[in-house]
C-alpha cells in the first residue's frame, strides 16, 4: 500500500547490506506492499535461502509518537517471542543502520498463507483460534518487569501512566497534523471515568496488540506464524483480544475458542467480566484513535482511502464509547 512513511531501497543498497552481513549475493529482490508504515522487500540469495529485510522511515518523515523505532522494537518482540512452543516467529537473521537505507532488520521470510486469505472450514477454524490463544498465552507468560508502555518512548511505573501517556500522546500527534479526532469530548469523559479500572493491571504483559488475520499466517489448514511484531506494548492482556473483530462489541461465545486456548496455557486466566471488558475497550479506544489520525501522517488527502479508514476509524470509537458508556451503567 502506498503510504508517506515508505521509501523506496535501491537495489544496490540492499545487495551492499547483505554483502556486509555475508548472506550470500542476491538474486531476486521483490517489494511487499501489504503494510502501512516500513519499508518491506522480499529478498532471495543465490544459495535459494529467502528473506525479509524491513527498513524504517526516513528520519525527516513525520510519524507518530509510539512509531518513532520502532522497528528496533519489532526486533525486541522477536526476541522475546521466539521460543513460542505454538507458533513459528520469524527469527532475526541481522540488525543495523546503513547510510542510505537508515535503521534495518533482515528476517526469516515466512512460508504460507494469510489468515485473512485462507478458506477453512468451521472445525479448522476453531482449532486455529485454539491454537492462536495458546500462542497469545506464551506471549503474555513472558516475565517482564521493567514497566508499561511502549519502549521507544519510557516505560511507566504503572499500567493506568502508561496509558494516559499513549492517549495523550495521539492527541497531541493529531493536533500536529489539525486531525480533529471524532468525539474527543466524549472520549476525554469515559476515559476520566473509567481510568482507576486499569490500576488492575498489576505485570505487564508483553502484547503483540495488531493480531488481525493479515498478521496471521496458516499452512497447511494449521496455525503456522505471526509476524508483524512491530506495535508491541507492554500493558493490558486484553489488548491482544481486539483485533479479529475491530467494529463489534466483543462476543465472548464467538471467540469461545480463542478464549478456552488462551486459559489454557496462560498464567493469569481471563474471565471477560464487567471491568476486564471496560479495559478490553479502553484499549479499542486508543486503536481507534490511533486509526484516525494515522491516516493524516501516511496518506495524501486526495486519496480514496484516507476517507476510507477516517470512516472505519469512526465506526470503532462509536462503538467503543456505546459499550463503555453501557458497561459503566450497568449495576
Amino acid at each position: 500500500m502506498k503510504s508517506k512513511t515508505k521509501k523506496k531501497i535501491l537495489i544496490s543498497d540492499i545487495k551492499e547490506i547483505f554483502n556486509s552481513h555475508c548472506l550470500g549475493n542476491v538474486a531476486e529482490i521483490e517489494s511487499l506492499s501489504g503494510g502501512e508504515f516500513n519499508s518491506v522487500y522480499k529478498v532471495i540469495t543465490d544459495n535459494k535461502r529467502i528473506y525479509v529485510i524491513k527498513a524504517a522511515p526516513s528520519a525527516d518523515v513525520k510519524v507518530l509518537t509510539y512509531e518513532k523505532d520502532i522497528i528496533m522494537s519489532e526486533k525486541f518482540a522477536l526476541e522475546q517471542f521466539k521460543d513460542n512452543k505454538f507458533i513459528h516467529i520469524p527469527g532475526i537473521v541481522a540488525s543495523g543502520e546503513h547510510s542510505a537505507v537508515g535503521k534495518y532488520i533482515i528476517i526469516e521470510f515466512i512460508e504460507g498463507e494469510m489468515l485473512l486469505k485462507t478458506s477453512l472450514s468451521a472445525d479448522e477454524y476453531n482449532a486455529v483460534m485454539f491454537e492462536l490463544g495458546k500462542a497469545v498465552a506464551e506471549f503474555h507468560n513472558i516475565s517482564f518487569d521493567s514497566g508499561f508502555g511502549y519502549l521507544q518512548n519510557g516505560l511507566k511505573p504503572d499500567w493506568k501512566s502508561a496509558y494516559l501517556s499513549m492517549i495523550d500522546n495521539v492527541i497531541n500527534d493529531a493536533r500536529k497534523v489539525n486531525a480533529k479526532i471524532p468525539y474527543i469530548n466524549e472520549i476525554q469523559a469515559v476515559i476520566a471515568a473509567c481510568k482507576d479500572i486499569l490500576d488492575e493491571v498489576q505485570k505487564p504483559s508483553i502484547l503483540h496488540f495488531d493480531l488481525w488475520a493479515g498478521n496471521i499466517f496458516i499452512k497447511n489448514h494449521k496455525l503456522h506464524s505471526i509476524i508483524d511484531c512491530e506495535r508491541v506494548i507492554l500493558g493490558d492482556p486484553v489488548g491482544d483480544f481486539i483485533h479479529l473483530d475491530y467494529i463489534a462489541p466483543f462476543n465472548i461465545h464467538k471467540n469461545k475458542y480463542l478464549i478456552d486456548g488462551y486459559n489454557s496455557t496462560v498464567n493469569n486466566k481471563l474471565s471477560f467480566n464487567k471491568n476486564e471488558l471496560i479495559r478490553l475497550y479502553l484499549m479499542r479506544l486508543y486503536l481507534g484513535i490511533i486509526a484516525y489520525v494515522e491516516t493524516y501522517y501516511r496518506m495524501s488527502k486526495l486519496s480514496p482511502a484516507f476517507y476510507g479508514k477516517k470512516i472505519f476509524a469512526k465506526k470503532v470509537l462509536r462503538v467503543s464509547l456505546c459499550e463503555l458508556n453501557r458497561l459503566m451503567e450497568k449495576k
